[in-house]
């Protein structure tokens, strides 16, 4: 079998291979407005949330670039049917850690918002020369924080007053702005140069802004316990013990109530007419921002699709400095609580007993049950060590003498331990002298 095919006659110029610009086309790169973007995601949740709103207000930066979140809300309001979820609550829940614990409450993880930064600069702390073995513990005073007060003798009254952040909350106000000033000059500039793919575009784009502006206004999402009112006040102590991936416990100490809500922790859109316009609009000016950034992109002017670009680079940019912002003034204007790191101890018990006879009152551990939370083998040995530790900080305990610590110590002991009841003997004494080492003070 042959096959015979024959040339045109004509030479073929590239000239006549060149697409006009009356064709419409599509370009890869306005596909990165509607790509999976997690940081898009996760500054969309915090738009919604808003828990600081009398310090600062969390705006949306990432509107250009990750348009995707938006569009996703769209698709799950038309194609959820679940009346009960609204489909944001399930786009917040991708912006919450929750930490697998060990508690002596009815509780076995914790939903942490990532928007706390301080608390998840604590989680990811600088582990010490012996990691394994590190305690960190987080007295947590508030679930949301309050305001740190200034100290009455700075101020010009005796009344305290809260801190004011007002440097890092305006520069927060002025990322947004930015970002909305900079589409609003490329749409004058698209409009001039009579480019209407990107005077659609950019015009878009900068109802999106307003829409995030305004719903950074308002507090969409609302955060309470699963059960509403029904957590009692109780001022019981508990511990929640985290182990991290990395080595080393996290151990989060504070009232019964406290926990308990933080355990409870459920968020719900609170539909009310304006909420739901603020939500709608956001959502269709965002969905139409995704369409437009694929459709306009490709046939736009180049210098306006610099412009495009560079819109995109300064919301990654801005993203970024606002998460540093964030974390200034939830460093020096909230209070959640504080904490106090046990490290460089060469064995887990030292830790142990570091932590429950050389911290103070808020964050020591004599109380907490290591062996009913599997910390420490659950035989004899460890559980005199867990009775000795809570006698020795009870009133009365410090008159306790190092034969009656030993002799508690190695009661109903087999002999093959004794050893390391001398071990733990020691331990006691050294911390009891107060030549422990010292707690660790700088975490980053």
């Amino acid at each position: 079998m042959s096959t015979n095919s024959t040339l045109p006659a004509w030479p073929i110029e590239h000239g006549d291979l060149k697409a006009t610009s009356t064709t419409i086309s599509f370009d890869p790169l306005g596909l990165l407005a509607i790509l999976h973007n997690p940081r898009a995601a996760a500054s969309t949740a915090r738009l919604y949330g808003q828990n600081y709103l009398g310090i600062f207000r969390w705006p949306h930066t990432m509107m250009v670039g990750g348009a995707l979140p938006p569009f996703k809300l769209l698709v799950g309001h038309l194609s959820s049917q679940r009346s009960s979820v609204h489909p944001i609550v399930d786009m917040h829940k991708n912006d919450v850690e929750r930490l697998e614990i060990r508690s002596d409450m009815a509780f076995d993880e914790l939903p942490l918002p990532r928007s706390n930064i301080w608390l998840m600069d604590l989680l990811a702390y600088k582990p010490s020369t012996q990691q394994l073995n590190d305690i960190l513990i987080i007295h947590l005073d508030s679930i949301n924080g309050t305001r740190k007060m200034k100290d009455p003798k700075q101020t010009f009254n005796s009344a305290l007053e809260p801190i004011s952040p007002w440097p890092q909350r305006n520069l927060l106000d002025l990322i947004s702005f930015i970002t909305s000033l900079f589409l609003l000059t490329s749409l004058a500039f698209s409009i001039l140069l009579g480019d209407m793919w990107a005077a659609v575009l950019f015009f878009l784009y900068l109802l999106h802004s307003l829409a995030s502006a305004a719903v950074a206004f308002t507090t969409m999402l609302t955060t309470s316990d699963s059960f509403g009112t029904r957590v009692r006040e109780d001022a019981t102590l508990r511990f929640a013990v985290h182990s991290r991936s990395a080595g080393g416990k996290v151990v989060f100490v504070g009232r019964q109530d406290t926990l308990e809500t933080l355990a409870r922790t459920a968020w719900t859109f609170n539909k009310t007419p304006t909420r739901n316009f603020l939500h709608w609009s956001w959502m269709l000016t965002g969905s139409l921002s995704a369409a437009a950034s694929v459709i306009c992109m490709v046939n736009m002017a180049g210098t306006l699709q610099l412009a495009y670009l560079g819109t995109m680079i300064l919301s990654s940019f801005g993203e970024l400095l606002v998460n540093r912002l964030v974390r200034q003034i939830q460093n020096t204007a909230i209070h959640y609580g504080s904490f106090y790191l046990v490290g460089d101890s060469e064995y887990w018990t030292q830790s142990i007993i570091r932590s429950a006879l050389g911290t103070n009152e808020d964050f020591c551990l004599a109380d907490l049950p290591w062996c009913e939370f599997n910390l420490l083998p659950d035989i004899p040995l460890f559980q005199n060590l867990c009775i000795v530790l809570s006698q020795l900080r009870k009133p009365g305990g410090a008159a306790m003498t190092e034969t009656e610590i030993e002799a508690k110590l190695s009661d109903q002991v087999e002999r093959k331990q004794l050893g390391l009841m001398s071990r733990l003997a020691e331990e006691i004494k050294v911390v009891r002298k107060g030549k422990a080492l010292p707690a660790i003070s700088k975490l980053f």
